[in-house]
């Protein structure tokens, strides 16, 4: 007798229906980080918990019939929350541990050990809006982790930094109600004392200043011009101009003048007609924060003739496109 024989009765199709129902859940299925729950769009973590990884997400084995189904990228892009608390072993937040999740849109990391948030954290999350870092031991942070983000919401209470220059840009943004900062308080520690973060008072630290040599720029084709743009201010910036998607070929050149000016000259050689319109900016940036300033390119095409034997020339309107 067939140990592995079915029954008459049994249909075909519906073991076949069957299974394939089977391997689509499969298919679907995640193994949630320890102590954490999840579902398809959410990691929730909130018992205590000396781990010292950010939780990842890892896809059961599945068998594949060559249907298609939910591969591992499109399951991390689809997590749009993660809940972070209590963990003591969470120190670092490193550039790789967010970037698989790219539709996160809320994060909270509350409560854990967190002291350091690499450069690059947040630079594969464009749809982040809502960030809580309250009570966690940060000393300083970098407003440069946000720059890409159109944040709603940055939550900073509970965190005492250090009194510095570093977090100058906090006070500011709080100054003007950025990211919801103004309706926390926030404090920082000078030393000595905690105090209001308004208080603190940090000389010789502010947001840099820019200028440039023109306000708007006509040239011909083929011209060859240099613009400056120089960037002032302490600590004394970074500057440089943007020139993605420029065809004309263009070189830089920096100069430092004592005791706070970073000057750079652009030129641009040989200048296209297709860089007619383009807007030319020039971004200084420091630890305070970031000031640009654009100038627009108009390209004029040069006149050309049309010539005959008898020397009867026909002009040939410009046209640049």
């Amino acid at each position: 007798m067939d140990l592995f024989s079915i029954p008459p009765r049994v249909c075909w199709w519906r073991i076949v229906f069957l299974l394939s129902i089977f391997q689509d859940y499969m298919s679907s299925m995640l193994d949630c980080p320890p102590t954490c729950r999840c579902s398809t769009t959410n990691i929730f973590c909130n018992e205590s918990y000396q781990g010292n990884f950010f939780p990842l997400l890892a896809l059961q084995d599945t068998v594949n019939d060559g249907n298609t189904t939910n591969s591992l990228p499109d399951l991390f892009e689809n997590i749009s929350s993660i809940h972070i608390e209590n963990w003591s072993g969470l120190q670092t937040l490193r550039d790789v541990d967010m970037e698989l999740y790219t539709g996160i849109q809320r994060l909270n990391i509350v409560n854990c050990n967190l002291r350091t948030i690499q450069s690059r954290a947040f630079a594969k999350n464009p749809y982040l809006r809502y960030i809580n870092l309250s009570g966690n031991p940060l000393t300083t942070l970098s407003w440069q982790l946000f720059q890409n983000l159109q944040l709603f919401e940055l939550k900073l209470e509970g965190v005492v930094f250090n009194c510095s220059c570093n977090i100058r840009w906090i006070q500011l943004w709080q100054q003007r109600g950025e990211a919801g900062l103004h309706n926390q308080h926030l404090f920082c520690n000078n030393g000595v004392f905690k105090i209001p973060l308004q208080r603190m008072n940090i000389s010789h630290c502010d947001l840099p200043e820019i200028s440039v040599s023109h306000s708007n720029l006509t040239v011909m084709e083929g011209d060859r011009v240099t613009i400056t743009c120089n960037g002032s201010g302490v600590p004394v910036p970074e500057v440089d101009w943007t020139v993605g998607g420029l065809h004309s070929i263009n070189t830089h050149q920096s100069n430092q003048y004592p005791p706070n000016v970073h000057s750079i000259n652009l030129t641009l050689v040989n200048i296209s007609r297709d860089d007619n319109s383009f807007m030319l900016t020039c971004i200084a940036e420091n630890i305070v924060g970031m000031t640009n300033a654009s100038i627009q390119l108009s390209v004029q095409c040069k006149c050309s003739f049309s010539c005959s034997l008898s020397l009867e020339c026909l002009y040939i309107e410009p046209q640049c496109l």
